[in-house]
């Protein structure tokens, strides 16, 4: 089940788990954060390979994020900026 949306934020994003996450880092190591008008999505820069993909319903394709990917010391990071509609993304390898 899906968190309810916080009212407070112009833009709804929802994190999923991808269906391969490497043994390590752990669920916990994957994280959104909002800033001002941007999602940033972060996740171990050890997991190699994974891209970030987003989908506008769940019962829809996914596709990869048009923002590139960009390593942030031990983090790869995509900042996206917050549309005002929801959004599910998910990291695939």
């Amino acid at each position: 089940m899906l968190p309810a949306p916080n009212t407070n934020l112009t833009s709804r994003a929802y994190l999923l788990a991808a269906t391969s996450i490497p043994p390590r880092p752990s669920r916990a190591a994957h994280r959104h954060q909002r800033f001002g008008n941007t999602i940033v999505l972060s996740w171990p820069a050890s997991a190699v390979g994974y891209v970030a993909e987003t989908t506008a319903t769940l019962g829809g394709a996914w596709s990869p994020v048009a923002e590139p990917i960009v390593p942030q010391g031990d983090r790869q990071t995509v900042t996206i900026p917050a549309s005002g509609a929801a959004s599910f993304y998910r990291l695939k390898k």
